[in-house]
Formats: C-alpha cells, sequence, structure tokens
C-alpha cells in the first residue's frame, strides 16, 4: 500500500487568519459527543493536528487552549511539522500558532492511529503500523500516516499510542460544500433561470450552520442547519434580470469553515423588453468600477499627417497597440531598436486597481480589436462600444466620401457588425467584453454643434440595424449619451439647475418625436462589396418605449462636488432623481444613472483658481468615490450604478492648462524628457495608409492611482 493512497481520514481543516499587528492567532475547534466514538471505557479520543501557513511563512504550533477538563497536555509534532498530538474530551478548544501577521493558516484535523484513512482506529491499523515499524522516511515500507509524532521513523512509541485510541471513530469530515438552483426551476442545471426568486439547494457536512450572502447586493440570505444527509435548502432567494452572485458558507461541529461563490442568471421572458434598469442588470452593469482609459502617447497629435499619424483615430483599442495593453513578453510582430518588445500591461494594471469597466472615446472599425477584447474579458472587464462624435460630421445621403465612413448608417453600420460580428449566421450575442453602446461624448457642450434630434438619429441607427439583425431583446446593449455638468441643452428651452437635467429632457423629447428617415449605407446583406453602392434605406422612428427599455443616463462631473447631485448634501439645486421643475413625465427615480468621468485635475494654470497638486487631486477623487460608494449603500439611489475615473493618463502634449491634469499616472521623464521606446509594427495589424511606428511611454502612478485601488478593492 502506498502511503499516498492513506492520505484519506481528514476530519476537518480549519482556517484562520493572522490579524495586522498580530504575531499570533488562534484556530478554534470543537469535539461534539454526536460525531465521536470514544475509544472503549473511556471519554478521550486523541487527535493528529498539522497546521500549515497557505502564504509560505514560518510558524511555530504555541499548544492548546481549552475550557474542558480531562484534557491531556499535548504533545509537540517534530521533524518541523508544526503540529500536535492531543489527547480532549468532548468540549472546545483552540490551537495557539505563532506565525506572521495577515497569514493563513490551515490546521489538519484527524484520528492519531487511523492510517488506513477510513475514519476509525481499528486492528487493521495496528497492523499497518507494526508492519511498518523500524522504517525511515524515504526506505521502502515507510508509512506517512503511520508516523504518530512525525519524527521520520516509525517506532514503539507510534504503535503505543495507536493502541491507546483503539476503537476511536468520527462520523465528521472535510467538508465540502455544493450550492445550486433546484432542478424543478432549473433542469438543465446551467445556473439560468427566468424565475424572480429561486430555491438554492446544496449538501454541505451534516449538522453544519450554513448562510447565504448576496454578493452582488451585499444582503444577507438567511441561516439554515444541514439535515442527517448534508442537504439544505434556502427557499424565495431573489434574483435580478443579469448575473447575481450568492456565496454560500457554512461552519461544521468539528469548526470548519468552507465557502462556495456562485454566479446565477436571470434572463428576460419572452415578450416585453427589459427595462433600462433590467437591462443594465442582464449585462452585469449594476456596480460599475470604471476608468476612462485614455492611452493616448506622448507624441500624440491628432490630425497631424506628418507622416500619415498612426494615431489619426484615436483608437488604441486594437491590435496595432498590442504592447500598450498586453502584458505578454516578446509579443510577435513588434520590435524597438530591433530588439522583441515586451507589454507594458495596461489592461492588467486595470484588473489590479479593481477595475471592471473601460470607458472609451473611439472605435475604428477598420482596425482588428479581437485580441483587446480577449484580453479584456481575461481580466474581468468589459467596454463600451462608442459611436464617437466623428459620426455628426458625415452625410446622411449624398456624395461618397472615402472608404469606410461615407455615410452615418454606414459608420454605425460598420462598427454593429464587430459588436455583432456573426449575426448572418444566426449568433445573435454581442461579442464577450462589450457591454454598450454610448453615442457622442458631451454633445450638450458643443456650443449646438450636436443637438438632441441629430443624437436620436444615431440610436435610430442602432435600433434599425438590430431589427434587419434580429438581435432579440436580450441580447441588446444598453445605450448611453454621456453628457456634461451643463443645466442646458439647445438653449433654455431645455435647462434645469440640477446639473444634465436639462440634457435629459431635451433627449426625452427627441427620442419621442422622432420619424421615419432615408439614409445611405451599403447592403447590408452583401456589406463586403465593392466597389462602395449607396443603397438608400428607411430608418424607422424609435419605439415609444426607447427611453424606458433602452436609455441609460450618464454625466460627466468630473472635478465637480457630488455629494449634492446624489443627495448626500444640500447645495443650490435638487438632487438628480427628484429635481425641481423637471418634466414630470420622466421617470427620473427609475432611470439607470452613472458617472462616465468622475475624477479631479492636478494642474490649474488659471489664477483665479486656487492651485492644484495631484496631493489636491487624490484628494478629491477619494471624497467623489467615497459619495460614491454612501450614494449606493444608503437606499436612496437605488438605480446609480457606479462610475469610471477621469482618466487612466495624463493628456500632456495635445491638452492645456487644467485638461492635461486629470490622469491617475502620468508620464515618466529622464531629465525631464519623456522616456519611451520607439515600437515598430511588422504586424498584418499596420492599415496601409498611415506610419508603422509609434510611441510606448514609460508611466509612472500619481497618489490618486492608489485612491483608485483602495476604493475599488477596499
Amino acid at each position: 500500500m502506498m502511503a499516498s493512497d492513506l492520505a484519506s481520514g481528514v476530519l476537518g481543516a480549519l482556517t484562520a487568519t493572522v490579524p495586522e499587528n498580530a504575531r499570533s492567532v488562534s484556530i478554534p475547534f470543537t469535539i461534539a459527543p454526536s460525531d465521536f466514538t470514544f475509544p472503549a471505557g473511556g471519554s478521550r479520543v486523541t487527535l493528529k493536528i498539522e497546521v500549515t501557513d497557505l502564504d509560505g511563512g514560518r510558524i511555530s504550533v504555541a499548544g492548546l487552549a481549552s475550557t474542558a477538563r480531562g484534557a491531556s497536555r499535548p504533545t509537540s509534532l517534530r521533524a518541523g511539522s508544526n503540529g500536535l498530538l492531543v489527547t480532549v474530551p468532548a468540549g472546545d478548544f483552540a490551537v495557539r500558532v505563532n506565525a506572521r501577521a495577515g497569514d493563513s493558516l490551515q490546521a489538519v484535523v484527524r484520528l492519531a492511529g487511523d492510517v488506513n484513512g477510513d475514519y476509525a482506529v481499528d486492528s487493521q491499523d495496528l497492523q499497518l503500523i507494526a508492519s511498518a515499524r523500524g522504517s525511515r522516511a524515504g526506505q521502502p515500507g515507510y508509512i506517512a500516516a503511520a508516523d504518530l509524532q512525525n519524527n521520520g521513523r516509525i517506532d514503539s512509541t507510534d504503535l503505543l499510542l495507536a493502541r491507546r485510541n483503539l476503537g476511536a471513530a468520527s462520523s465528521a469530515r472535510a467538508v465540502s460544500l455544493s450550492l445550486a438552483i433546484n432542478a424543478e426551476q432549473d433542469p438543465e442545471q446551467d445556473r439560468e433561470v427566468v424565475d424572480s426568486a429561486v430555491t438554492l439547494v446544496g449538501r454541505a457536512e451534516p449538522g453544519a450552520v450554513v448562510t447565504l450572502v448576496n454578493e452582488t447586493s451585499g444582503a444577507a440570505g438567511g441561516k439554515t442547519v444541514a439535515g442527517a444527509d448534508g442537504g439544505y435548502a434556502f427557499a424565495n432567494v431573489p434574483l435580478a434580470l443579469g448575473t447575481n452572485t450568492y456565496q454560500v458558507a457554512s461552519v461544521s461541529d468539528l469548526g470548519q469553515k468552507a465557502a462556495l461563490t456562485q454566479t446565477f442568471t436571470r434572463v428576460a421572458s419572452q415578450g416585453a423588453a427589459m427595462t433600462s434598469t433590467e437591462r443594465m442588470a442582464h449585462f452585469n452593469l449594476t456596480n460599475i468600477k470604471g476608468m476612462a482609459y485614455t492611452p493616448e502617447p506622448s507624441d500624440f497629435a491628432p490630425g497631424t499627417p506628418n507622416p500619415p499619424n498612426p494615431y489619426f483615430d484615436s483608437d488604441f483599442f486594437n491590435s496595432y497597440y498590442t504592447p500598450m495593453w498586453s502584458s505578454a513578453q516578446g509579443i510577435q510582430g513588434f520590435t524597438s531598436n530591433g530588439r522583441a518588445v515586451n507589454g507594458r500591461g495596461d489592461l492588467k494594471s486595470m484588473e489590479s486597481l479593481g477595475v471592471d469597466f473601460l470607458h472609451i472615446y473611439n472605435w475604428n472599425s477598420q482596425r482588428d480589436h479581437t485580441t483587446f477584447l480577449q484580453t479584456l474579458v481575461a481580466d474581468g472587464m468589459t467596454v463600451n462600444v462608442p459611436i464617437s462624435n466623428y459620426v455628426f460630421s458625415l452625410p446622411m445621403n449624398g456624395a461618397l466620401g472615402n472608404p469606410p465612413y461615407r455615410h452615418q448608417l454606414s459608420y454605425v453600420q460598420e462598427i454593429f457588425n464587430q459588436v455583432y460580428p456573426n449575426w448572418r449566421s444566426g449568433d445573435t450575442k454581442p461579442v464577450a467584453g462589450i457591454s454598450m453602446w454610448s453615442i457622442g461624448n458631451e454633445p450638450d457642450n458643443t456650443g449646438g454643434d450636436i443637438m438632441p434630434d441629430a443624437v436620436a438619429k444615431v440610436a435610430q441607427m442602432i435600433v434599425y440595424l438590430e431589427d434587419q439583425a434580429n438581435i432579440p431583446d436580450g441580447q441588446r446593449l444598453p445605450i448611453t449619451v454621456p453628457l456634461s455638468w451643463a443645466t442646458s441643452y439647445g438653449g433654455t428651452s431645455y435647462s434645469n439647475p440640477t446639473p444634465s437635467v436639462g440634457a435629459v429632457e431635451a433627449l426625452y423629447a427627441a427620442f419621442n418625436a422622432t420619424t421615419d428617415f432615408t439614409a445611405s449605407a451599403m447592403n447590408l446583406r452583401n456589406p463586403v462589396s465593392e466597389p462602395y453602392t449607396a443603397v438608400q434605406m428607411t430608418v424607422p422612428k424609435l419605439p415609444s418605449d426607447f427611453f424606458a427599455t433602452r436609455f441609460v443616463w450618464a454625466n460627466n462631473p468630473v472635478g465637480n462636488d457630488v455629494a449634492g447631485f446624489l443627495g448626500l448634501q444640500q447645495v443650490g439645486y435638487a438632487p438628480y432623481n427628484h429635481p425641481v421643475g423637471a418634466n414630470a413625465q420622466i421617470p427620473w427615480s427609475t432611470i439607470p444613472m452613472i458617472f462616465y468621468e468622475v475624477g479631479a485635475t492636478s494642474i490649474e494654470t488659471d489664477p483665479k483658481n486656487p492651485p492644484k497638486s495631484p496631493e489636491t487631486q487624490a484628494a478629491t477623487d477619494k471624497k467623489q468615490l467615497a459619495d460614491m460608494a454612501t450614494a449606493r449603500g444608503n437606499g436612496q439611489n437605488l438605480n446609480f450604478y457606479g462610475g469610471a475615473v477621469f482618466q487612466s493618463l495624463d493628456q500632456t502634449t495635445h491638452k492645456v492648462g487644467s485638461e492635461s491634469g486629470f490622469g491617475v499616472q502620468a508620464f515618466k521623464r529622464v531629465n525631464s524628457r519623456f522616456s519611451y521606446q520607439t515600437i515598430t509594427d511588422a504586424s498584418q495589424y499596420v492599415l496601409s495608409f498611415i506610419s508603422n511606428t509609434w510611441r510606448l511611454d514609460d508611466i509612472t502612478p500619481k497618489p490618486a492611482l492608489k485612491v483608485v485601488r483602495d476604493a475599488f478593492k477596499g
């Protein structure tokens, strides 16, 4: 019999974490009479307890604490095994362990002498010990489980200890947890249902106390006790549309703890469209911890074709810029001074901050975004797909422009085909990693260049393309229009003291006033045919429930104080969800609300304003993020779903004044010069009309970076 065959028989695996600023911890356990059969004629059982530091630190077992009478003085195990042999009666005990602060420890408990791992000490175990007596570790015949003293040899003392425990047995087992929706509601057991309330069932150790917590909302889900067969159930557990994460935890009679996290998805039933709130939940956007990702290099100069500018479209979220956002080493197709290039790892850095959503500003369908999205998903994030302000400069009909963005509808259509790349073959799911549409950026702050009806037309195009591609409601993304902190949009007709309320009123009116219009685009069923042939299409008006089922209110407060907007303190205007004097037909308290740009600048060049610094930036960011967390937890902002910090990197070379200092990271400089590599891209992702060289900057954190990490990761 191999030693590895004798590794079962674990009664429990007890865990504990050494508190910060401490050097020891007690690991409690309980000997319950119902769980143990004591040796014949006795009332005590001998246990072997071995402690491990799961973080690799050095530990020492200091002893056993007990309030029970009859516990023998513990015998320390040797050979560096960090454990004890203890003979104890029924009662409560704790193993005292010296270890490094913050380390996680595990104490494994077995019956001393249970060599064959059948949870009992009997004659078979004594025979195994006797047969191995005289052997040492590494020699033939040595059985680790028979070495009760852990001293590397099996001798008469091991046999004596086992004989004293002869007849001991236990029904305790190392905890194994499970959690699922009951089979009647989820017959396929794929954790996806349409029910708004379900019964969650599972198994734990018999008699264990089991608790349930909704990790999505933080709400307690109840407590129960596992039955004689280990089964347990929680009835009427609520599921919101979208993903719902629950954690179940158990504590056995012995005191061992176990936890399991499981995600369940509620999908919309066939019929009525989801509301905007339900849609945000469906795409897991109800607790956004986002970042406005702006990785423009230090030589970024939009619109400068000298040589043909590789940054012409401000789209860095594609394979051409892999070394910027990937953390891979020696990336194929990229060199710097003839050497292989390692990725800067922007996405992995975002993940380390706790970021789960990226707000980006440009998307060029000529670029290949596949690898970027795959890496994004692997790092636990999603992204919006922007229809940028550029769309509004294109003609709706008439003369053809240059490929590929000849007309507005073509521009939207090309991007749509990257969001839903397989719709022609019947796969109507958006590509993994994409969770929201955004139309424009602060159209209410363009001096009248982009009016609400123009925004509404783009929304019509998205819905039209969805209809043509037969995208079901459950696969249609939320749509947002990022708005500024302004109090009006398009003149005095739509204004309100509460920032962006007037803009929402203007959009609401525009969405409801849409009419059919004609637009030129490529043939939807044969979009790759060239030369480009403009086809006149009739784009229908928006459905009457568009605002209620698709619209998400996104506001860009940047450095402004958000406490009043969120109703946390009284200011000169009412909170966003109860604006005074606003259109009463708009359901203000139920519109999904997110901040798309929250954060402060570290630079101030206007002498009329208070000076700014990286420290003042961090302080403002900290307050804004704390106010957002308070609003999400106070029960008064049920549809406030978090937001994105503005922004990932300073925009030093193409913005001036305060606009250049919003990044939570800055360009690294050496002797006042930017530190960077010049990347040569020899990959297949270079567009024919742009340069194949670009700048990969070294970057350095600002104090605000830690503020974001603390807020998002705790």
